[in-house]
């Protein structure tokens, strides 16, 4: 039996190589939903910091609370 460290492990190696490819290929990482915290680091690489960084503006102004 695999450990779930190891099990978070590969799941996480996966992910990078998986969005990698779908950025590099012009796809999208998300659908129509929001993006949430699974796929909340990859928004950087997938937009870009000038965008990201908008982004992280419209948040706090969206959720002051930051909840």
């Amino acid at each position: 039996m695999i450990s779930k460290r190891r099990n978070k492990k590969l799941i996480k190696d996966i992910a990078i190589e998986y969005f990698n490819e779908v950025i590099i290929n012009n796809g999208t990482i998300s659908g129509e939903h929001g993006d949430g915290l699974a796929r909340s680091e990859f928004i950087k690489k997938q937009y870009g910091q000038k965008n990201y960084h908008t982004f992280e503006k419209i948040k706090k102004i969206m959720d002051p609370k930051e909840s």
